[in-house]
């Protein structure tokens, strides 16, 4: 067999307001990139659990602050 030589891209979805994804951020994702360097790219998506309305608005776990924080986090 042929190891793999590209990347594999790891998604973490989280929340930019939940103390849980926060702690993981903080505590482990550097290290397991660290760990893994050049054998993986960390893709962050930052609506977590946000769930789209039939009006079409989005409601987030942690409320509409936290709909600004994702909102801010997946435009940088």
């Amino acid at each position: 067999f042929k190891r793999q030589t590209s990347p594999i891209t790891v998604t973490l979805m989280f929340e930019a307001l939940c103390p849980f994804c926060q702690r993981f951020i903080s505590n482990h994702l550097g290290n397991l990139y660290d760990q893994f360097r050049g054998k993986i790219d960390i893709e962050l998506v930052p609506w977590g659990n946000s769930r789209l309305l039939p009006n079409g608005q989005i409601s987030c776990n942690h409320g509409q602050s936290e709909c600004d924080a994702n909102r801010l986090m997946s435009c940088a």
